[in-house]
Protein backbone atom coordinates (compact mmCIF):
# COMPACT_ATOMS: atom_id res chain seq x y z
CA UNK A 1 0.00 0.00 0.00
CA UNK A 2 1.97 3.28 -0.76
CA UNK A 3 1.68 6.28 0.72
CA UNK A 4 -0.81 8.65 -1.63
CA UNK A 5 -3.31 5.62 -0.56
CA UNK A 6 -2.55 6.12 3.16
CA UNK A 7 -2.86 9.59 2.81
CA UNK A 8 -6.33 9.92 0.59
CA UNK A 9 -8.00 7.12 3.08
CA UNK A 10 -6.89 8.99 6.54
CA UNK A 11 -7.57 13.09 5.03
CA UNK A 12 -11.03 14.08 6.52
CA UNK A 13 -13.39 15.40 4.00
CA UNK A 14 -16.92 17.09 4.13
CA UNK A 15 -17.99 15.86 1.01
CA UNK A 16 -21.26 17.56 1.66
CA UNK A 17 -19.40 20.59 0.68
CA UNK A 18 -16.83 19.35 -1.61
CA UNK A 19 -17.19 21.25 -4.79
CA UNK A 20 -16.93 18.84 -8.14
CA UNK A 21 -16.33 20.19 -11.52
CA UNK A 22 -19.44 19.69 -14.22
CA UNK A 23 -18.49 16.65 -16.40
CA UNK A 24 -20.05 16.58 -20.11
CA UNK A 25 -23.19 15.18 -19.18
CA UNK A 26 -23.50 18.08 -16.76
CA UNK A 27 -23.18 21.22 -19.60
CA UNK A 28 -19.49 21.66 -19.30
CA UNK A 29 -19.46 22.55 -22.36
CA UNK A 30 -21.31 26.01 -22.42
CA UNK A 31 -22.17 26.18 -25.73
CA UNK A 32 -23.78 22.86 -26.48
CA UNK A 33 -26.96 23.52 -25.88
CA UNK A 34 -29.23 21.38 -23.36
CA UNK A 35 -31.00 19.38 -26.52
CA UNK A 36 -27.88 18.47 -28.28
CA UNK A 37 -26.28 17.67 -24.89
CA UNK A 38 -29.27 14.69 -24.11
CA UNK A 39 -29.45 13.38 -27.66
CA UNK A 40 -25.27 12.97 -27.47
CA UNK A 41 -26.13 11.09 -24.42
CA UNK A 42 -29.19 9.05 -25.88
CA UNK A 43 -26.67 8.26 -28.90
CA UNK A 44 -24.28 7.33 -26.75
CA UNK A 45 -26.55 5.00 -24.43
CA UNK A 46 -27.46 3.13 -27.75
CA UNK A 47 -24.32 1.90 -28.76
CA UNK A 48 -24.49 -2.24 -28.34
CA UNK A 49 -21.12 -2.78 -26.95
CA UNK A 50 -18.82 -1.25 -23.83
CA UNK A 51 -16.32 0.55 -25.76
CA UNK A 52 -17.29 4.14 -24.46
CA UNK A 53 -14.77 5.32 -22.21
CA UNK A 54 -15.63 7.95 -19.32
CA UNK A 55 -14.29 11.68 -19.90
CA UNK A 56 -12.95 13.47 -16.18
CA UNK A 57 -13.15 16.67 -16.23
CA UNK A 58 -10.70 19.11 -15.15
CA UNK A 59 -10.11 19.15 -11.40
CA UNK A 60 -12.07 16.39 -10.64
CA UNK A 61 -10.86 14.67 -7.01
CA UNK A 62 -8.79 11.45 -8.31
CA UNK A 63 -7.78 12.33 -11.69
CA UNK A 64 -4.27 11.46 -11.23
CA UNK A 65 -4.96 7.94 -10.11
CA UNK A 66 -8.43 6.29 -11.14
CA UNK A 67 -7.28 3.04 -12.66
CA UNK A 68 -8.13 2.24 -16.40
CA UNK A 69 -10.98 -0.64 -15.19
CA UNK A 70 -13.33 2.30 -13.71
CA UNK A 71 -12.80 4.18 -16.81
CA UNK A 72 -15.44 2.11 -19.05
CA UNK A 73 -19.09 3.53 -18.68
CA UNK A 74 -21.48 1.17 -16.55
CA UNK A 75 -25.17 0.67 -17.31
CA UNK A 76 -25.75 2.67 -20.56
CA UNK A 77 -25.05 5.96 -18.80
CA UNK A 78 -23.01 8.16 -20.52
CA UNK A 79 -19.81 8.91 -18.93
CA UNK A 80 -20.61 6.57 -15.96
CA UNK A 81 -21.27 7.39 -12.64
CA UNK A 82 -18.88 9.85 -13.22
CA UNK A 83 -21.22 13.06 -13.70
CA UNK A 84 -23.88 14.75 -10.99
CA UNK A 85 -26.86 14.55 -13.25
CA UNK A 86 -25.40 10.27 -14.23
CA UNK A 87 -24.79 9.83 -10.49
CA UNK A 88 -28.35 11.34 -9.50
CA UNK A 89 -30.10 9.77 -12.05
CA UNK A 90 -28.41 6.16 -10.85
CA UNK A 91 -29.87 6.83 -7.96
CA UNK A 92 -33.55 7.24 -8.43
CA UNK A 93 -33.43 4.83 -11.79
CA UNK A 94 -31.43 1.97 -10.47
CA UNK A 95 -33.87 1.59 -7.42
CA UNK A 96 -37.07 1.98 -9.32
CA UNK A 97 -35.63 -0.27 -12.05
CA UNK A 98 -35.59 -3.04 -9.18
CA UNK A 99 -38.80 -2.72 -8.21
CA UNK A 100 -38.06 -2.13 -4.65
CA UNK A 101 -35.74 -5.59 -4.06
CA UNK A 102 -32.54 -3.53 -3.36
CA UNK A 103 -34.44 -2.29 -0.41
CA UNK A 104 -34.63 -5.63 0.44
CA UNK A 105 -30.92 -6.64 -0.05
CA UNK A 106 -30.16 -3.66 2.08
CA UNK A 107 -32.29 -5.06 4.83
CA UNK A 108 -31.13 -8.81 4.55
CA UNK A 109 -27.23 -7.14 4.87
CA UNK A 110 -28.25 -5.48 7.71
CA UNK A 111 -29.74 -8.12 9.64
CA UNK A 112 -26.60 -10.13 9.16
CA UNK A 113 -24.40 -7.80 10.57
CA UNK A 114 -26.43 -6.55 13.51
CA UNK A 115 -24.69 -6.50 16.43
CA UNK A 116 -21.02 -5.02 14.32
CA UNK A 117 -19.88 -2.12 15.91
CA UNK A 118 -17.54 -1.25 13.02
CA UNK A 119 -18.66 -1.69 9.50
CA UNK A 120 -16.88 -0.65 6.24
CA UNK A 121 -19.55 -0.21 3.03
CA UNK A 122 -17.23 -0.90 0.21
CA UNK A 123 -18.31 0.59 -3.05
CA UNK A 124 -20.70 2.08 -0.78
CA UNK A 125 -22.34 4.64 -4.13
CA UNK A 126 -25.05 6.90 -2.69
CA UNK A 127 -25.07 5.99 0.53
CA UNK A 128 -28.10 4.09 0.98
CA UNK A 129 -26.86 0.73 2.36
CA UNK A 130 -24.63 2.95 4.90
CA UNK A 131 -27.60 4.77 6.06
CA UNK A 132 -29.56 1.85 6.69
CA UNK A 133 -26.92 -0.08 8.33
CA UNK A 134 -26.79 3.43 10.73
CA UNK A 135 -30.73 3.13 11.31
CA UNK A 136 -29.92 -0.35 12.41
CA UNK A 137 -27.94 0.52 15.33
CA UNK A 138 -24.72 0.21 13.32
CA UNK A 139 -22.28 2.71 15.81
CA UNK A 140 -19.27 3.23 13.38
CA UNK A 141 -19.87 2.93 9.99
CA UNK A 142 -17.40 4.13 7.06
CA UNK A 143 -18.35 4.25 3.72
CA UNK A 144 -15.48 3.64 0.65
CA UNK A 145 -16.15 4.79 -2.95
CA UNK A 146 -14.24 5.72 -6.29
CA UNK A 147 -16.42 8.16 -7.29
CA UNK A 148 -16.82 11.38 -6.31
CA UNK A 149 -20.27 12.59 -7.33
CA UNK A 150 -21.89 9.32 -5.53
CA UNK A 151 -19.68 10.55 -2.40
CA UNK A 152 -21.58 14.11 -2.19
CA UNK A 153 -24.78 12.16 -2.66
CA UNK A 154 -23.99 9.49 0.23
CA UNK A 155 -23.22 12.88 1.88
CA UNK A 156 -25.94 14.14 2.03
CA UNK A 157 -28.03 10.81 2.34
CA UNK A 158 -25.89 9.37 5.35
CA UNK A 159 -24.28 12.35 7.13
CA UNK A 160 -23.44 10.49 10.19
CA UNK A 161 -21.37 8.62 8.35
CA UNK A 162 -17.44 8.93 7.70
CA UNK A 163 -17.12 8.60 3.76
CA UNK A 164 -13.36 7.72 2.07
CA UNK A 165 -12.25 8.33 -1.69
CA UNK A 166 -10.56 5.20 -2.32
CA UNK A 167 -10.39 1.64 -3.68
CA UNK A 168 -12.23 -1.47 -2.71
CA UNK A 169 -8.92 -3.12 -3.46
CA UNK A 170 -6.48 -0.21 -1.69
CA UNK A 171 -8.54 1.42 0.79
CA UNK A 172 -5.32 2.83 2.48
CA UNK A 173 -8.03 2.12 6.04
CA UNK A 174 -5.96 -0.02 8.95
CA UNK A 175 -5.95 -3.72 9.41
CA UNK A 176 -8.21 -5.14 11.48
CA UNK A 177 -10.40 -2.12 12.01
CA UNK A 178 -13.84 -3.24 11.33
CA UNK A 179 -15.82 -6.34 12.50
CA UNK A 180 -17.62 -6.15 9.60
CA UNK A 181 -17.45 -5.43 5.72
CA UNK A 182 -20.26 -5.06 3.33
CA UNK A 183 -20.47 -5.15 -0.37
CA UNK A 184 -23.37 -4.61 -2.35
CA UNK A 185 -23.06 -4.52 -6.28
CA UNK A 186 -19.76 -4.43 -6.29
CA UNK A 187 -17.82 -7.45 -7.07
CA UNK A 188 -19.29 -7.92 -10.40
CA UNK A 189 -17.94 -4.70 -11.69
CA UNK A 190 -14.42 -5.17 -11.25
CA UNK A 191 -12.19 -7.22 -13.62
CA UNK A 192 -11.49 -10.41 -12.39
CA UNK A 193 -7.37 -9.68 -10.96
CA UNK A 194 -9.10 -6.65 -9.24
CA UNK A 195 -11.74 -8.38 -7.64
CA UNK A 196 -9.37 -11.18 -5.98
CA UNK A 197 -7.24 -8.11 -4.53
CA UNK A 198 -10.72 -6.29 -3.36
CA UNK A 199 -11.54 -9.87 -1.44
CA UNK A 200 -8.12 -9.86 -0.12
CA UNK A 201 -8.23 -5.76 1.37
CA UNK A 202 -11.62 -6.97 2.38
CA UNK A 203 -9.74 -9.78 4.80
CA UNK A 204 -7.00 -7.30 5.72
CA UNK A 205 -9.65 -4.90 6.93
CA UNK A 206 -11.23 -7.34 9.15
CA UNK A 207 -11.13 -8.22 12.65
CA UNK A 208 -10.46 -12.01 13.39
CA UNK A 209 -13.72 -14.10 13.02
CA UNK A 210 -15.21 -10.45 11.34
CA UNK A 211 -18.41 -10.92 8.70
CA UNK A 212 -18.35 -10.12 5.11
CA UNK A 213 -21.61 -9.91 3.74
CA UNK A 214 -21.79 -9.42 -0.51
CA UNK A 215 -24.76 -9.25 -2.72
CA UNK A 216 -24.61 -9.45 -6.51
CA UNK A 217 -26.24 -9.93 -9.47
CA UNK A 218 -27.47 -13.68 -9.40
CA UNK A 219 -26.39 -15.92 -12.72
CA UNK A 220 -29.79 -16.70 -13.38
CA UNK A 221 -30.85 -13.50 -13.83
CA UNK A 222 -28.77 -13.23 -16.98
CA UNK A 223 -28.69 -16.60 -17.99
CA UNK A 224 -29.82 -20.24 -17.32
CA UNK A 225 -34.13 -21.29 -17.45
CA UNK A 226 -35.81 -20.59 -20.12
CA UNK A 227 -38.38 -17.66 -20.15
CA UNK A 228 -41.00 -20.03 -19.12
CA UNK A 229 -38.93 -21.24 -16.51
CA UNK A 230 -38.53 -18.02 -15.05
CA UNK A 231 -41.73 -17.06 -15.19
CA UNK A 232 -42.97 -19.63 -13.54
CA UNK A 233 -40.20 -19.16 -10.97
CA UNK A 234 -40.98 -15.41 -10.30
CA UNK A 235 -43.80 -14.09 -12.74
CA UNK A 236 -43.04 -11.09 -14.64
CA UNK A 237 -40.73 -9.71 -12.42
CA UNK A 238 -38.04 -12.54 -13.17
CA UNK A 239 -38.50 -11.86 -17.08
CA UNK A 240 -38.54 -8.23 -16.25
CA UNK A 241 -34.87 -8.90 -14.35
CA UNK A 242 -33.73 -11.33 -17.56
CA UNK A 243 -34.70 -8.11 -19.74
CA UNK A 244 -32.85 -5.98 -17.70
CA UNK A 245 -29.75 -8.06 -17.20
CA UNK A 246 -29.60 -7.96 -20.96
CA UNK A 247 -29.72 -4.70 -21.65
CA UNK A 248 -27.65 -3.34 -18.93
CA UNK A 249 -23.71 -2.58 -19.77
CA UNK A 250 -21.74 -4.29 -17.16
CA UNK A 251 -18.34 -4.99 -18.67
CA UNK A 252 -16.91 -7.29 -16.23
CA UNK A 253 -20.06 -9.57 -14.83
CA UNK A 254 -18.98 -12.34 -17.11
CA UNK A 255 -16.21 -12.85 -15.15
CA UNK A 256 -17.54 -12.37 -11.86
CA UNK A 257 -20.07 -15.56 -12.90
CA UNK A 258 -16.97 -17.40 -13.65
CA UNK A 259 -15.79 -17.48 -10.19
CA UNK A 260 -15.68 -20.53 -8.06
CA UNK A 261 -16.90 -18.41 -5.32
CA UNK A 262 -16.57 -21.17 -2.33
CA UNK A 263 -12.58 -21.88 -3.56
CA UNK A 264 -12.07 -18.42 -3.84
CA UNK A 265 -13.09 -17.57 -0.42
CA UNK A 266 -11.23 -20.40 1.07
CA UNK A 267 -8.21 -19.02 -0.54
CA UNK A 268 -8.70 -15.64 0.50
CA UNK A 269 -9.14 -16.55 3.94
CA UNK A 270 -12.75 -16.93 4.72
CA UNK A 271 -15.25 -19.54 5.54
CA UNK A 272 -18.51 -19.54 3.16
CA UNK A 273 -21.26 -19.64 5.90
CA UNK A 274 -24.33 -18.67 3.58
CA UNK A 275 -24.32 -19.08 0.20
CA UNK A 276 -28.20 -18.36 -1.95
CA UNK A 277 -29.22 -17.92 -4.79
CA UNK A 278 -32.63 -16.36 -5.83
CA UNK A 279 -33.73 -13.83 -8.73
CA UNK A 280 -32.48 -11.30 -9.47
CA UNK A 281 -29.55 -11.48 -6.11
CA UNK A 282 -27.23 -13.99 -4.25
CA UNK A 283 -26.25 -13.67 -1.18
CA UNK A 284 -23.29 -14.59 0.31
CA UNK A 285 -21.62 -13.91 4.09
CA UNK A 286 -18.42 -15.44 4.87
CA UNK A 287 -16.39 -15.31 7.97
CA UNK A 288 -12.45 -14.16 8.44
CA UNK A 289 -10.62 -17.13 9.74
Amino acid sequence: MDTATQTRARAPVDWARVSLPPAWPDGAAPRVSRWRRTFAALTRSARPRARDTVTLPDGLPGKSWLPEYLLREFHRMPNGYYSEAQARGYDRGFEGAMLGRMTVARARITARLRGARRVLDVGCGTGRLASALRDAGVPEVTGLDACPYLLRLAATRAPSVRLVHGLAEATGLPSGAFDAVAACFLFHELPSDVADGALAEAHRTLAPGGLLAITEPSREQLRGPSLWALFRRGGLAAIWFRLLAKLAREPYIDEWHAKDVAPWLDRAGFDLVEDETAIPFRYLLARKR
